[in-house]
């Protein structure tokens, strides 16, 4: 037996003032009567005559102690276990992404995630060690290795939910190395299975996957952009791509709203599969705030809305370029920017927010910065240039990255690339068979589109898809598309010259103040859930807005296993019975004995 409250055994120190009040006598006033014969049955009671006595034997006295006793073994919450403590070490694995806040399983499946790790937590045996880990787009441990229940339970109780995507694997790496060697060690998921292969983290460590979730209905904005107008007389156009995640259509309300007012409503019917798009524009002056909802209740709340929210700095785009006539037409066209051009790097002066262009060779050194290079290759750690590529086929890209959103490269022919070596950081958005073809990087202050060839070497600048690209790349590197930031990642900025700190709200109220020196970064990481982050600095505000539009999390699909990076898996399983709890039992028999008690206490009287 095992005793989930053993706090509450302080209660036996109650037995004390019981037992002392049996010592106690009550003093009587003396009364001068007739006969006695009256007061047999109290002859008792007449004796007491000080304030102490000699304990008698009491039935009364050993009935209360009982009661007391089992009142307090009731709140200690007694357990029993199937099999004997072995003192083992377990990981429980919480999952806290957005999929995870779906209401297929009531209240959600993150609820009953919590519910079912306690179950763990209480059935684990006086000798076992249990830490807490949560993940999202990344791990955080919320309690290291410990023999407290009550340790552990408040920090599974602690797990909030996130609007981020899913990434199992540090979580696996971190509960792999803080179990350490010991004879028994288990890792226990609980999560509905929508990430990426994990590695197995040892062969004598055991993995239980709990899946969680049903089969949601949710419908989920995927997608949303804001679009300047071409001519000052023309409207802002918005797009936004609704998706529809379940068995059966439906029929979806989607809500404009500009500056916090509703501006107009279209109603979508929607169909499961791809999305469709719908294009709203807005007749007037450019919005500070742009938001989409849908007026549909769903499984997922997190992606029923997604916000823009304007740049107030014009930004300056600088084309370095030998005489590239499709490109500097295609930056031309862009609205709200500053194009200048030069003949090479070393005329262009940018400054910190202005996006360079880069056509063709790259100079020896580049600072920090915002960099669109063409066939270009830049000299920063990680890569490098291979040989060249003849005429490489174009075999997949990124449909859902912001660069290729809406770009069909199908059929591009290009003349020659070069073979290009990219750092793990930098994400492939078109790839040949051999190597990538187009490269996203951030890092740092730096953020960059790396292109593998030159546009003038292929057929890409007689394509419509090509002055798309450059606008695509542009809002990208400028961070001005709704679509720039995602849950989860931080929000740098850089302090002014007489600046020295910057208050952020987030979207739930809460308000935080980053300190610095003139010039340095400030880094803001608390940026879990969706909405509008707000900076508050000496200049005036800077809005943020992070969306979650992510496909995969709005499908909310239950992965019936657990996929490892081996190719192998580990099925899901139900989680085993938990201890049975005996409290129930101690508390029917303290009920029992207080009925007990009342029974021959009357009883007594009434002799």
């Amino acid at each position: 037996m095992t005793f989930l409250n053993p706090l509450a055994f302080l209660g036996l120190a109650a037995l004390a003032p019981v037992i002392l009040l049996y010592f106690l006598k009550l003093r009587r006033r003396r009364v001068t009567v007739s006969s006695t014969w009256l007061w047999e049955r109290a002859i008792q009671d007449y004796q007491v005559n000080a304030p102490f006595q000699r304990l008698r034997r009491s039935l009364l006295l050993l009935l209360q102690l009982l009661l007391l006793a089992l009142a307090v073994v009731a709140l200690a919450s007694p357990a029993g276990r199937a099999s004997p403590p072995r003192g083992k070490r377990w990981a429980i694995l919480l999952d806290r992404s957005a999929s995870m806040q779906m209401k297929d399983a009531p209240p959600s499946r993150l609820e009953v995630a919590r519910k079912m790790a306690g179950d763990v937590i209480d059935g684990a045996g006086p000798d076992d060690e249990v830490m807490v880990v949560a993940f999202g787009d990344r791990a955080e441990i919320l309690t290291p290795l410990t023999s407290s229940r009550r340790r552990a339970r408040e920090a599974v109780d602690a797990v909030a939910p996130h609007d981020t995507a899913t990434d199992a694997r540090e979580a696996f790496r971190l509960a792999a190395s803080a179990l350490g060697p010991h004879a028994e060690r288990e890792i226990v998921v609980f999560s509905d299975g929508g990430f990426d292969p994990v590695e197995m983290p040892a062969a004598d460590i055991t993995v239980r996957y709990v899946p969680i979730g049903g089969t949601p209905r949710n419908a989920a904005i995927t997608a949303l952009d804001v679009r300047a107008p071409v001519r000052a007389d023309d409207p802002w156009t918005v797009f936004a791509n609704v998706e529809l995640f379940g068995d059966s259509p439906a029929s979806v309300p989607v809500e404009l709203y500009v500056d916090g007012g509703l501006k107009a409503v279209k109603r979508v019917e929607l169909a499961p599969g791809p999305g469709k798009a719908v294009l709203f524009e807005i007749p007037r002056s450019e919005p500070e705030i742009v938001e989409v909802r849908l007026g549909w209740d769903d499984d997922l709340a997190a992606d029923n809305r997604a916000l823009y929210a304007a740049r107030r700095k014009k930004p300056r785009v600088l084309v370095a370029t030998a005489g590239n006539f499709f490109l500097e037409r295609a930056v031309a066209a862009q609205p709200g920017v500053e194009a200048l051009s030069a003949r090479d790097f070393a005329s262009l002066a940018p400054a910190e927010d202005d996006v360079v262009i880069l056509d063709g060779e790259s100079p020896a050194s580049l600072p920090e910065g915002r960099y669109l290079l063409l066939g270009a290759v830049p000299p920063w750690e990680g890569f490098r240039a291979e040989g060249d590529m003849k005429e490489p086929g174009i075999v997949d890209w990124d449909r859902r990255h912001p660069v290729a959103r809406h770009i069909d490269f199908l059929g591009l022919y290009i003349q020659k690339a070069v073979r290009l070596a990219a750092p793990p950081v930098a994400v492939p958005l078109v790839e040949s068979r051999d190597a990538p073809l187009i490269v996203a990087y951030e890092r740092g202050k730096t953020r960059a589109v790396v292109v593998a060839f030159r546009p003038l070497e292929s057929d890409w600048p007689l394509r419509l898809s090509f002055p798309l690209f450059v606008a695509n790349a542009l809002e990208w590197l400028r961070g001005a598309s709704a679509a720039a930031g995602s849950p989860g990642a931080p929000l740098r900025f850089v302090l002014g010259a007489d600046e020295r700190e910057i208050a952020v709200a987030a979207p739930d109220g809460r308000r935080v103040k980053l300190e610095g020196t003139p010039g340095s970064e400030v880094v803001f990481g608390e940026t879990a859930r969706a909405g509008l982050y707000t900076a508050v600095r000496a200049a005036g505000e800077t809005r943020v807005a992070l969306n979650l539009m992510n496909a995969l999390e709005s499908a909310g699909r239950v992965a019936p296993e657990l996929r490892l990076a081996s190719g192998k898996s580990v099925s899901g399983a139900a989680l085993a019975r938990p201890p049975e709890r005996w409290w129930r039992g101690f508390a029917l028999a303290a009920l029992a004995l207080l009925l007990l008690e009342w029974f021959v206490y009357h009883r007594r009287v009434e002799l």
